[in-house]
């Protein structure tokens, strides 16, 4: 997919380039909205077609008295050596960043095997540091929070915890 788009991507610029030499010549592209893809054995191809009718092959235009043509050749040739750097500097780009595309399409496989990240694990109290407020009226334990001495007490001392949840409910009523 990258791939794809990166051939777009110097598609367009050819033709924005390609365009604006073709404005300053006298030129025109006439019909750079119907750009075409078709799709020859998988693979797409862009369709543009450059002209509407065919150039004529009428003989060239008469010269201009007071023109000076060898300036505007200069200028032209000018332009079209600025250009055509501009395009090198283009291709490079396009190449180095084919280049990181494919190092990262090879990382790739490494990294779906990576395990994420797991969340950060809370914090335990050394049991010495833990203020044993909460003990058992059964046995000798005792416990830093209410919620831990009802656990002990449904799972220690089930008969007693049945007992008094069953006094509970019947006081509420």
């Amino acid at each position: 997919m990258m791939r794809f788009l990166t051939v777009i991507l110097i598609l367009l610029v050819f033709f924005v380039m390609e365009e604006k030499r073709l404005l300053s010549t006298g030129n025109m592209i006439s019909s750079i909205k119907n750009i075409q893809i078709q799709e020859i054995g998988g693979t797409p191809f862009f369709v543009i077609p450059m002209f509407a009718q065919p150039p004529s092959m009428s003989q060239a235009p008469p010269k201009e008295i007071g023109r000076d043509y060898r300036e505007e050749y200069k200028k032209l040739l000018a332009e079209n050596e600025t250009q055509t750097g501009q395009l090198q500097n283009l291709l490079a780009d396009i190449d180095k960043l084919q280049k990181d595309i494919q190092g990262l399409e090879r990382q790739q496989p490494s990294i779906k095997h990576e395990r994420p990240q797991a969340k950060a694990q809370r914090t335990r109290r050394p049991a010495k540091q833990i203020n044993r407020h909460y003990r058992c009226r059964l046995c000798p334990k005792s416990y830093g929070s209410e919620g831990s001495l009802n656990q002990h007490m449904k799972l220690k001392h089930f008969e007693f915890y049945q007992q008094r949840e069953m006094s509970k409910d019947m006081g509420e009523i």
